[in-house]
């Protein structure tokens, strides 16, 4: 590592935590590490297969591109032709012998839902449509695919929002580098719940990610003039 350069510790292997150290990386500051409590890098990004026989995935996390007009997201499967293969054969869904739904729960409905069985779900949903569709001998669910991020320890939810009473100024506080006031912060934030524009969106995340990587190359590539001969001691930067 470059004399004055920092040691960079990343807690957390979601894309915002990927796309910083990416960027560091891309930039020249190498000692980075990412710290993931769980088997898995993507964090809220998360694809599971459906079935065993037929390749089909299911997402449990982030599932819509909001928006094209300079969304990063866009442009990342554009370029890997996810795009594509998932518009390339109209004919398909009548060649699939089953089909995937979304449900949406919110609240306490979703952290009761979290707590229930497989196959107590798989059968409410039957009862539901029972009731709805006026019939009976409904067949059970093959399989029940669901979140859990609200009872999930690492997560404790899906993703953030503007209660009633808060304003963008309690994101813009959430992102605030600590020390505050200090020229060059230990600790910094990302994610989407820090971004007051694009919070609750996968893009949101990966920019949060880019901005703070940026703050830290911004810190140590830039130097003043009396910083010159400053100590080359390391510092070390923090995500959280």
């Amino acid at each position: 590592m470059r004399p004055g350069m920092p040691s960079v510790l990343i807690v957390g292997g979601g894309i915002a935590g990927i796309s910083a150290a990416d960027l560091l990386v891309r930039a020249g500051i190498h000692d980075v590490k990412i710290l993931e409590a769980t088997h898995r890098t993507g964090g809220r990004i998360w694809s599971i297969d459906v079935d065993d026989d037929i390749v089909v995935k299911a997402e449990l996390g982030a599932n819509y591109i909001h928006g094209i007009e300079h969304n990063p997201i866009f442009t990342i499967a554009n370029q890997n032709h996810l795009l594509e293969l998932r518009n390339a054969d109209k004919g398909l869904r009548h060649r699939v012998i089953y089909a995937t739904e979304e449900g949406w729960l919110s609240g306490k409905e979703c952290l009761y839902m979290e707590s229930l069985s497989e196959d107590q779900v798989a059968a409410d949903c039957v009862a539901i449509l029972e009731r709805f569709l006026k019939k009976k001998n409904i067949p059970k669910p093959k399989k029940v695919i669901r979140t859990s991020w609200g009872s999930n320890p690492y997560t404790r939810g899906a993703y953030s929002y503007i209660p009633v009473g808060a304003t963008t100024a309690d994101i813009e506080l959430l992102a605030e580098p600590l020390p505050v006031d200090s020229s060059r912060p230990q600790i910094m934030f990302a994610g989407e719940a820090t971004h007051s524009s694009f919070y609750s969106t996968t893009h949101g995340a990966l920019l949060t990610g880019q901005r703070e990587a940026q703050r830290i190359l911004d810190m140590y590539t830039e130097k003043a003039p009396h910083e010159e001969d400053s100590s080359e001691d390391e510092d070390e930067g923090l995500f959280m």
